[in-house]
């Protein structure tokens, strides 16, 4: 097994999108993330598409993917 952790890519950012919206209303309560103000699917990959569109150091967040043998198996998020 091999666990590799690197930055996400803009083509990654759909993980984060379905982890959310695939999430139990009860799951995201335990997160503290209020299911009715996460963004429209469609909105929030915008955004991601904005963000990651600007230099490194001027984005709002950034994101790492988890792999396991090279399988997404999670992500973090700073901003």
């Amino acid at each position: 097994m091999t666990l590799h952790i690197r930055p996400m890519a803009l083509s990654e950012t759909d993980l984060i999108v379905d982890y959310f919206y695939g999430s139990t209303p009860e799951h995201l309560e335990t997160m503290g993330v209020d299911p009715t103000r996460l963004p429209a699917p469609a909105a929030w990959r915008e955004r991601f598409a904005h963000d990651f569109a600007r230099p490194m150091e001027q984005r709002q967040a950034f994101q790492t993917i988890w792999l396991k043998d090279e399988c997404a198996i999670g992500f973090s998020t700073t901003d």
